[in-house]
């Protein structure tokens, strides 16, 4: 009744019914309860005839020989449930870590001496990382971010201390040289490769997110641009559009049919052909 009488559901909630522990097996002791809080005592005896079926008798029921339907739905649940877990458990160590990131914040500078690379990068979630729940990659990213301006993912030693005097750091400068010579090439320029993996990963994938977001923007305005070029050149209406070759007489088409379809041309030539080929055939009489 609960999941509208469908076979599989319905199978599959009566043995989750009996089956507490989740591992997919049931005793004969386990079964004989279930039967009888469903009300069907006299079922008890179908145990043995399940129990064969893999020719064990060794007085375990599982799942797979009950039914193979109930089998694939509980499969399922199981797999959704744990995924559901694993997400609140994440869930519960990020506002963990957004908690102990507050309680370290709220120190203040004087517990935070910065002796090395790492205390450096520590320092930075600290004052990076309230927004993006003290997530270090994150909050890594969000301090490169603020001082790569260009998005070239390089910074010059300028760019390097005007960011740290920015974030109340202006003792980490030195560390600028120490992430330089990493390459081998103390070239006067930091890379976000030689600052942190995990931020170049957040970072790249960030960039990545923003040029497919300006990608399909300007495919939009692109779109826009057609469909008032097409209301323009459908105004001027047909006096100004002769047919003197197939060409001329497909632009008229998509003047025609291309409203509906932001004046693309294959979906206008389309919506053209179909509103003649009435068949569906993909021929056309004179």
């Amino acid at each position: 009744k609960e999941v509208g009488f469908d076979r599989g559901e319905a199978l599959a909630a009566a043995w989750r019914s009996m089956d507490k522990s989740g591992d997919l097996k049931l005793t004969k002791a386990e079964w004989g309860h279930g039967m009888r809080s469903a009300g069907i005592p006299e079922a008890l005896k179908f145990f043995n005839k399940f129990d064969s079926k893999d020719g064990s008798r060794d007085g375990i029921l599982t799942l797979e020989d009950f039914d193979a339907q109930a089998l694939a739905v509980v499969t399922a649940q199981l797999e959704r449930e744990a995924a559901s877990a694993a997400q609140k458990e994440k869930e519960i160590d990020k506002q963990m870590k957004f908690r102990e990131g507050l309680e370290v914040h709220a120190l203040g500078t004087d517990q935070n001496k910065i002796e090395t690379v790492q205390d450096l990068k520590k320092r930075l979630v600290q004052v990076f990382g309230k927004e993006v729940g003290f997530d270090r990659g994150e909050a890594l990213a969000a301090a490169w971010r603020s001082m790569d301006k260009s998005g070239d993912l390089k910074l010059t030693k300028a760019e390097w201390g005007h960011g740290m005097r920015s974030a109340g750091i202006p003792e980490a400068l030195k560390f600028f040289n120490k992430f330089d010579s990493k390459d081998g090439s103390r070239d006067g320029i930091l890379t976000l490769e030689d600052f942190d993996a995990q931020a170049l990963a957040v970072v790249t994938a960030q960039l990545e997110r923003e040029a497919a977001a300006a990608a399909q923007k300007e495919k939009e305005i692109d779109k826009q641009m057609q469909f008032r070029q097409g209301m323009d050149v459908q105004a001027m209406g047909s006096d100004q559009n002769t047919l003197n070759t197939v060409q001329d007489l497909k632009k008229r088409l998509v003047q025609v049919f291309g409203k509906e379809v932001g004046f693309d041309r294959s979906q206008a030539l389309a919506l053209a052909w179909r509103a003649m080929d009435k068949s569906g055939d993909l021929k056309l009489t004179k």
